[in-house]
């Protein structure tokens, strides 16, 4: 918990809180969270090369998200969430936002807005509950649990958005090179890779 202590201490702003969500709302917040991690994990695709440190930015966006993801999902349907639920899901949206990508590019602009005003929103939720490096793992569990759903809306600035389409329009160009892998994609390719080494062997 170390790292995402860190994390939210240095990088998050954002998230509106209802304390008591409802299985609706933890459902909805759950999805939303998917979101916004997966158009995160697709903006790790920019090479540090190119832009130093919005790499690393954005995976830590990325975790914590997941992190919102998975205690949602839980509370949503009583069920502990699985790594591998919260990773699939995430490819899952990954391929939709590629497509939403191809059809109509300014419905992920939104989206990346609508999630940087939710990012700014949990540091706000961070403060109040007075974290600190020091607190227990239940306490940073409460703060996952007092998120609340994303914004609809966000505060209009001409330049910041300009800045966020060339991010995404970039993100996503060094993505589609990469063949727009997801993690689902990543294991699928593994397993594969597994097999021909196992059938090489066998042969010799």
């Amino acid at each position: 918990m170390a790292s995402i202590r860190n994390l939210l201490l240095l990088t998050l702003i954002s998230l509106p809180f209802f304390a008591h969500a409802s299985a609706k709302e933890s459902k909805t917040i759950a999805t939303q969270a998917s979101e916004c991690g997966a158009l995160y994990m697709i903006l790790t695709s920019i090479p540090p090369d190119v832009l130093p440190g919005v790499g690393k930015a954005f995976t830590d966006l990325g975790q914590t998200m997941s992190f919102i993801h998975g205690v949602n999902l839980t509370r949503s349907t009583g069920s502990p969430a699985s790594n591998g639920d919260v990773s699939n899901a995430k490819s899952i949206k990954m391929d939709e936002l590629g497509n939403a990508f191809d059809a109509y590019p300014d419905s992920v602009y939104e989206l990346y807005y609508k999630c940087d005003q939710w990012r700014i929103e949990i540091a706000k939720l961070y403060q109040s509950y007075n974290l600190t490096s020091e607190s227990s793992n239940s306490e940073f569990k409460d703060l996952f649990h007092a998120v609340g759903i994303r914004p609809n809306s966000f505060e209009q600035d001409l330049e910041k958005e300009q800045r966020a389409r060339i991010l995404v329009d970039l993100s996503f160009d060094y993505w589609t090179k990469s063949d727009r892998l997801t993690p689902m994609k990543m294991n699928v390719r593994l397993q594969e890779i597994k097999m021909e080494i196992l059938k090489k062997e066998s042969g010799d």
